[in-house]
């Protein structure tokens, strides 16, 4: 049961009075409420001003310290069923609240989005995101905007009832976010995609002057997947593909774009939307990056070349991601790229795949389209698990090793070569046959 009462702790006059709640072991909280007394004149044990005539204001000052006492328990009550952390900052708001303090100084003490991690990522996103400036110079997009929305109802999923607030719970809250995570069957890449957004808002929080913890920015373990390699396109099937007769214009155009994005190493959105014939001069692509903003210079490879000279020096048709996401599939399943191999790929879950996983429906998150969707690994055929990120890392790998490592990531406007190894899926088989071939060229004898 809740108990409030009051105190003096200082001999000195005047003196501040205390209030303290107590409630069990759990929460013992006490905090200053600005009222001041001569201790000759407290009532220790009841709590109250003694009934001297000689006391100014002594019956005000009582009768405010019942009413406060009644507002601490009924804000207690409050707190318990909405799941609030009751705190010394949760007591000083109320009892500033309750005292009509000026607005200035509330101001930053008793609004949610100061003192929680999700009311604040809301408010961010509501009051905030649309005048930020990213790190290329550029207000954020509408796609980011919903990208961070999505993060947040992911998060609210995992969060529950709880209150988890911004001041102490930085990096052990992220760390259990990703056991989460992970216990959701997300990728290692989709992890630390959401790890990023967590931080973010904390980044921003801090930004905004709010007391946070500043643990957030420590490094946090995040499980890795499989030993599972994503497919690329080797030389020799990206001429398969460009071989085929096409009937169907649609998957004409989709292979076209895909030769496009495996020859320029642009990222999907650059060469699908983007791209137009201004940004062709002189047998260069030169294009701004949206994502980062880089100027990229890129020779027009020859099958380029000739897929332009087919089209009358016009660019294959726009089409949507998803839509290209499918129809090449579709392409590389004609082009008989069907060897089998370990990868992932994106499925509904079924009742089925709940119960030879040992999960329950409720403990997994459901997105938007109220389905459990997750990468589920296995042995699949390569065509199945190609998506439209399959053209920017064929480009980086099968040029790995064949030219300067500052070239390829020159040309893909990567900044370090961390990013652009992580792009490249070579498999240990593939390095070995490549020394090999190395050993072969430097002693041919020993290999006749």
């Amino acid at each position: 049961m809740a108990t409030v009462h009051y105190q003096i702790l200082s001999k000195k006059n005047p003196a501040n009075i205390y209030l303290r709640l107590l409630n069990g072991r759990k929460i013992d909280v006490r905090r200053k409420i600005n009222v001041f007394v001569d201790p000759k004149n407290w009532d220790f044990k009841q709590g109250i001003i003694k009934n001297r005539s000689s006391i100014k204001n002594k019956d005000q000052i009582n009768k405010k310290l019942l009413q406060l006492k009644i507002e601490i328990i009924d804000a207690f009550n409050s707190a318990s069923i909405q799941g609030e952390i009751v705190d010394g900052d949760w007591m000083k708001s109320v009892i500033d609240a309750f005292f009509n303090r000026p607005k200035i100084e509330l101001s930053q003490k008793n609004s949610n989005h100061t003192q929680y991690y999700v009311e604040f990522a809301e408010w961010w996103i509501e009051q905030k995101s649309k005048t930020w400036l990213t790190s290329k110079g550029s207000y954020m997009t509408e796609k980011s905007r919903k990208e961070y929305i999505s993060f947040i109802q992911l998060f609210k999923f995992y969060n529950g009832t709880n209150k988890i607030k911004l001041s102490n719970s930085g990096n052990s809250m992220i760390a259990k976010f990703v056991l989460f995570l992970s216990e959701n069957l997300y990728s290692e890449t989709t992890i630390k995609n959401y790890v990023k957004k967590n931080k973010f808002f904390f980044a921003r929080a801090k930004e905004e002057g709010f007391k946070i913890d500043s643990s957030f920015a420590k490094k946090v373990y995040i499980p890795k997947d499989e030993n599972i390699l994503h497919p690329f396109l080797d030389p020799k099937e990206i001429q398969k593909i460009y071989n085929l007769q096409l009937d169907d214009k649609n998957l004409d155009n989709a292979r076209d774009s895909l030769i496009f994005g495996c020859w320029t190493g642009l990222r999907v959105g650059d060469f699908l939307k983007r791209l137009d014939l201004s940004n062709i001069v002189d047998g260069y692509i030169e294009i701004e990056t949206e994502k980062t903003g880089a100027n990229v210079v890129i020779p027009i490879h020859p099958m380029i070349a000739a897929i332009l000279k087919k089209r009358n020096g016009k660019l294959p048709a726009k089409s949507s991601l998803s839509i290209f996401g499918e129809r090449i599939k579709v392409i590389c399943k004609i082009a008989g790229i069907n060897q089998k191999m370990k990868g992932k790929i994106s499925k509904e879950l079924s009742s089925i795949d709940l119960i030879k996983l040992g999960l329950q429906e409720k403990d997994l998150y459901k997105g938007s389209n109220n389905k459990i969707i997750r990468n589920v690994a296995g042995l699949f055929f390569k065509h199945d698990l190609v998506t439209s990120h399959i053209c920017r890392r064929s480009f980086a790998t099968n040029h790995f090793g064949n030219i300067p490592n500052s070239t390829i990531m020159a040309i893909c406007g990567w900044k370090n070569d961390n990013i652009m190894l992580s792009y490249i899926k070579k498999s240990n088989a593939d390095h070995a046959k490549k020394l090999k071939k190395y050993w072969k060229k430097l002693n041919p004898k020993n290999y006749e």
